[in-house]
């Protein structure tokens, strides 16, 4: 029988990592997050999907993407469009932007082709519609796996 995962509290002191496809990245301010990257997706919705520093690597949220169908389609994500960030908990708290963060495994029995299983999957909960909530998420974080890439 599969064990089911419990939600657990984030600490402050742990960190998430977010995937951002390379159209956000600016290769002209190389070590600079946009603040594009902190888009709720879709728009409307409050949750910014991340993955949770206690169940995973930078490396292994960069392999799960390949396991990740586009959106709308039966095709597989290209990992090497996609570059890794970091940011931490606790900073996201001491910001007072009225955001949360919340533990969200995705745990399908059996798993889903295309939805792979994420213990590690979190999501940073609240509005993120004005460009100065998103910049201040931005200087908080910072890139950790930048893939190389050929376009």
């Amino acid at each position: 029988m599969e064990e089911i995962w419990e939600v657990e509290n984030i600490p402050g002191n742990d960190n998430l990592y977010r995937r951002v496809h390379f159209q956000m990245y600016n290769s002209k301010n190389p070590d600079i997050v946009p603040p594009s990257a902190f888009k709720n997706s879709p728009e409307n919705d409050k949750n910014l999907s991340t993955d949770w520093s206690k169940y995973t690597t930078p490396k292994g949220v960069h392999d799960l993407i390949a396991k990740q169908y586009k959106a709308n389609k039966v095709e597989f994500k290209n990992p090497n469009d996609f570059f890794i960030l970091t940011i931490n908990v606790q900073k996201i708290i001491d910001l007072n932007i009225e955001q949360t963060v919340e533990h969200t495994p995705i745990q399908n029995i059996p798993e889903q082709c295309g939805n792979p299983n994420n213990r590690a999957h979190a999501s940073i909960i609240g509005e993120k519609t004005t460009e100065e909530i998103r910049l201040k998420l931005s200087y908080i974080s910072s890139w950790i796996l930048k893939p190389n890439r050929s376009h």
